[in-house]
């Protein structure tokens, strides 16, 4: 049976392709405001509830874990039967979980919130990422991956600022949430628009001859997997405690020291761009080498400085190095079964969320009680791990990853 993009015409096909990539790029963005706002705002929550760093942590890890069941299952599900309907519910869940955060008055209704919110993400980003899967192939893939990150960049300079901003004009912090729900719902009617086209195919037919367990058992997919999880484990780091890094140990304002995630976010955006350039003439084993130990020196040039001003050089630094890590393991494994794109990103994306499960609560645990500065040290031995890894699978392969 004909689908309806098989029997479109070039032209409405060439549409329907700039659409949905102009519907991936502006969910991405969108997730990226709702993912920077809480770490940009967490000096706030924490007077807010009277919660210390650990108790913080939770925040975090609930969010990840909602994320985690989230973006596996709605990869097995999204190859069946599409992106774009989960990208749909999982922004409304997103606005409803964003809307129910800033008006929690209780640690448990917040929890209950960001565990919404992280379902919501869960759907959005990795169906996002994997819809581009779907739409380029080869060096058009890495080089798509990379731009579509760097419009997450955009959406995580702009949480942060606008959180910033709030602060310094003594405005209520908890009306980031409410306009994070707007772009939210603004995301989801956009889904809606691309949707109603009817015109994407879902990449897993009933003879494919890719399976699930295929997937889990593929050495390079878990390798790759448990890459992306300690990338994520020091990427997770700066992005959730840079605000309290800035506030107790550089003593910055609070209004800096939510800026200066906009300035790590900013790198980051910045090193998408810069990725999505160099991949076309750098092979992806060299340049994930290259990004993993230049972002381990950025990291401990952080950790080393005094100033708040140097460190906010320092945190673009470590943005712009970290950037390209992300998409580029994200289109590896895109590419290595693109029959199910959902399903094998899926995976690596929930790999990621369990470095952020892992990670971040063991940050703010560790802070409670020898401080953030020694604290994120963590995060270079998370580097270390992730560039072992990735010799690992290129020895295996025996050519670039």
């Amino acid at each position: 049976m004909q689908t309806a993009y098989a029997l479109a015409t070039p032209e409405k096909k060439t549409k329907y392709r700039r659409l949905a990539t102009t519907t991936s790029f502006v969910a991405l963005c969108t997730y990226a405001v709702v993912y920077t706002i809480t770490p940009a705002a967490i000096n706030e929550i924490g007077q807010f509830y009277v919660a210390s760093t650990a108790r913080l942590g939770w925040l975090f890890r609930v969010w990840m874990c909602g994320f985690f069941v989230a973006v596996l299952l709605t990869g097995i599900y999204s190859d069946r039967r599409g992106k774009l309907p989960s990208l749909l519910a999982g922004s409304i869940a997103m606005a409803f979980g964003l809307c129910l955060f800033a008006m929690s008055h209780s640690f448990n209704t917040a929890l209950l919130a960001v565990l919404i919110v992280g379902v919501g993400g869960g759907c959005v980003e990795g169906t996002s990422t994997a819809l581009l899967a779907d739409l380029y192939s080869g060096s058009d893939r890495t080089s798509m991956m990379n731009l579509s990150q760097a419009f997450f960049g955009i959406g995580a300079v702009a949480g942060p600022m606008a959180v910033g901003y709030l602060l310094k004009t003594n405005v209520d912090w908890r009306l980031a949430y409410y306009g994070a729900a707007a772009l939210s719902i603004l995301n989801a009617i956009l889904a809606f628009g691309t949707f109603s086209l009817r015109m994407e195919t879902p990449v897993q037919t009933h003879d494919s001859n890719c399976h699930v367990k295929g997937i889990f058992s593929n050495p390079l997919i878990l390798w790759l997997t448990l890459g992306m999880l300690f990338y994520v484990g020091a990427e997770s780091g700066p992005a959730s405690w840079l605000a309290a890094y800035f506030k107790h140990d550089l003593h910055a304002a609070g209004w800096m020291a939510a800026n200066s995630l906009a300035f790590f976010w900013g790198g980051i955006l910045f090193g998408r761009v810069l990725g999505a350039l160099v991949s076309r003439v750098m092979s992806d084993s060299c340049l994930l080498r290259w990004s993993i130990i230049l972002a381990a020196v950025s990291q401990a040039a952080l950790l080393l400085m005094h100033s708040p001003i140097h460190g906010l050089v320092a945190c673009a630094t470590l943005g712009i190095c970290l950037g390209p890590i992300f998409p580029t393991i994200t289109s590896l494994a895109g590419a290595k079964y693109p029959e199910q794109s959902g399903t094998v990103i899926g995976l690596a994306i929930a790999g990621a969320s369990l470095g952020g499960v892992i990670f971040t609560p063991t940050i703010g645990w560790l802070a409670s009680s020898i401080g953030m500065r020694h604290a994120l040290w963590i995060c270079i031995l998370a580097l270390t791990a992730n560039f072992i890894i990735v010799q690992i699978v290129s020895r295996k392969r025996r050519q670039p990853i």
